[in-house]
């Protein structure tokens, strides 16, 4: 009967009944033949929800609760791991991200060893950056360093390293870790680190190589714009005329025609930098959100790979 009971819940979608059914089943007939072919049923109805979508039009936290409390259903090897990453990439998606690191760090602490384990690290880490946490992000890489790592997925690693280090202020750290490795995502993480430890005119100064080394012809987009201002910016603050003037020599011709122009052209021309025209500009560069800006490059780099990518939270840690 209690059989009987456990198929018809499975063929009626009610899950968590058919689940609890042969849980209790199992504690009495656990050497059953019967019981074994219903343990599989089980188990093949879990991953349908996890893997092939059934799930999908359930909560996320519905998801994520039946997940937690039937989770020994969890089938071994790439199907498991499979599930347990593809539930947090939905939980990113709707910014429940301590659930989401909830499940990687189960993955790492329970699942994983050597490659894999280091690479769901990185998407542990990429959460706890988004979600302003830079020290997890830390605990998270450092206890899942190994040698030789594939170069790609070492890579992928130390960037993170490096902007939790940036976050958590240790600026001098995360230059060192940037020099080991190159890219424009890297670039622009070295901005990054030069503004917040106060070495204005050397953002500003990567910033003029980074665009400089463009076809002049490329349109330049919003982000480039107002990286630019952000470049004059920095060479007022850090008092290098040469380079503000060089930097409107390059790139006025470029910038007039858009919306950022106006700024430009007043940081460039005329700033002072007591004034309070300046330091309204000013605000408005600091403003933009590095981390942001950090997590599309992230996203551009290793997104199609399947790494997750979250949104950054508003929150502080």
């Amino acid at each position: 009967m209690l059989r009987m009971l456990a198929r018809m819940q499975f063929d009626n979608k009610r899950y968590r009944a058919g689940f609890t059914t042969v849980r209790e089943m199992a504690e009495t007939f656990a050497d059953d033949e019967a019981m074994l072919e219903l343990s599989q049923r089980a188990q093949d109805v879990f991953v349908d929800l996890y893997i092939n979508g059934a799930a999908d039009s359930m909560e996320d936290l519905e998801a994520l609760t039946l997940f937690y409390d039937f989770r020994y259903l969890t089938p071994a090897g790439a199907r498991g791991d499979e599930i347990i990453r593809g539930l947090a990439r939905r939980l990113i998606r709707v910014d429940l991200l301590s659930q989401a690191a909830d499940l990687l760090e189960y993955q790492i602490d329970e699942r994983l060893e050597g490659a894999a384990r280091a690479q769901i690290a990185a998407d542990l880490a990429i959460i706890y950056i988004a979600d302003r946490k830079p020290q997890l992000a830390l605990q998270v890489l450092n206890k899942t360093s190994i040698a030789n790592l594939p170069k790609s997925l070492e890579r992928q690693r130390r960037l993170l390293e490096a902007r939790a280090l940036i976050d958590e202020g240790r600026v001098e750290l995360a230059i060192d870790i940037l020099g080991q490795i190159s890219g424009r995502d890297v670039e622009l993480l070295r901005v990054d680190a030069y503004w917040q430890s106060g070495r204005y005119a050397k953002a500003a100064e990567q910033l003029e190589v980074i665009y400089s080394g463009r076809n002049a012809a490329t349109t330049l987009t919003s982000q480039a714009r107002m990286n630019l201002v952000k470049a004059a910016v920095g060479y007022v603050l850090g008092g290098d005329m040469l380079g503000l003037a060089r930097i409107r020599s390059r790139f006025a011709g470029r910038m007039a025609n858009f919306p950022e122009w106006p700024m430009f052209d007043y940081v460039t021309g005329a700033a002072v930098p007591t004034s309070a025209s300046f330091r309204e500009v000013a605000a408005q560069i600091a403003d933009i959100d590095g981390l942001s800006a950090f997590l599309n490059s992230y996203k551009q780099t290793y997104g199609e790979g399947g790494a997750l990518v979250p949104a950054p939270s508003k929150g502080v840690s």
